[in-house]
């Protein structure tokens, strides 16, 4: 811990006792209270830190809600992390040990239960939650925020975000043959992009589309040249948080039922 601070981070993540989802019951109850205990001695941990700097450099706090595949694990480490004592030092919760061979009906019942747990007023944070559609999901069960793999995981398999998702206006005939023209993923590898000129995904402004085409970033991959990654990275990481984008501005819009149902369709091709 004390490494940590002294990287003066602006977020810090307590240690837990993390387990598969296919560990007993025994181990994940044992994960609980293991991790419970940590997060209590962080706390009084970075109490001394704020002391030493006088309240100053002291990193927001989250507490990692374990428990494995056990429902009422998870659910008891939420409420003890939940105690009004423990919340007042907590900044957030991190939901983990998720995508570890759980359905997504699997999925949604344990974390339902644990949010119904946690301070409605405190972050929710989710590990191991990266496809979009997973990710729609989950912000309609109430997470907050999340990693971002997916991103990396398209890049490093050569494939390039373009799912549409903006002008979540249009319906109808209109929404069911954009939806079919296009596409979630493009396999750059593919051979028919060998001779395409278009960029990544037309309309997007990153510098992979203003600057490259389809054939170009083609080419790089069937080449092994290492600036094909870096390309597909860029529009895939700003791609992604234009995803992001639409859904923060379908909920101050009060409109997040419908724009999920739009995104899930379109994600779906």
């Amino acid at each position: 811990v004390d490494w940590v601070l002294a990287a003066h981070p602006d977020v810090m993540c307590a240690l837990a006792d993390e387990v598969s989802m296919l560990v007993g019951n025994n181990r994940s109850n044992a994960s609980v209270h293991r991790t419970v205990k940590w997060a209590d001695e962080q706390i009084e941990m970075l109490h001394e830190h704020r002391k030493r700097n006088a309240g100053r450099d002291v990193p927001r706090f989250l507490a990692v809600v374990t428990g494995g595949s056990s429902v009422h694990s998870r659910v008891q480490c939420a409420q003890m992390l939940a105690e009004p004592q423990r919340a007042a030092n907590i900044d957030g919760y991190v939901l983990g040990g998720y995508s570890g061979g759980e359905s997504p009906q699997e999925r949604a019942q344990m974390v339902r239960r644990v949010l119904s747990k946690l301070p409605s007023d405190k972050l929710r944070v989710m590990w191991g939650v990266n496809t979009p559609i997973d990710v729609l999901r989950s912000v309609e069960l109430g997470v907050d925020l999340f990693d971002a793999a997916y991103p990396t995981m398209l890049t490093e398999t050569g494939l390039a975000f373009v799912a549409d998702v903006d002008d979540l206006d249009n319906n109808g005939d209109n929404e069911s043959k954009s939806a079919e023209q296009q596409p979630c993923t493009l396999n750059l590898r593919d051979k028919s992009f060998e001779r395409d000129e278009r960029p990544l995904l037309e309309g997007c402004t990153c510098f992979a589309c203003r600057n490259h085409t389809r054939a170009y970033i083609h080419h790089l991959l069937n080449t092994h040249e290492l600036l094909h990654n870096i390309l597909l990275q860029i529009h895939n990481l700003h791609h992604y948080e234009r995803f992001f984008a639409t859904i923060r501005r379908s909920i101050e819009a009060g409109k997040f039922d419908s724009a999920k149902r739009v995104l899930m369709q379109r994600l779906r091709q």
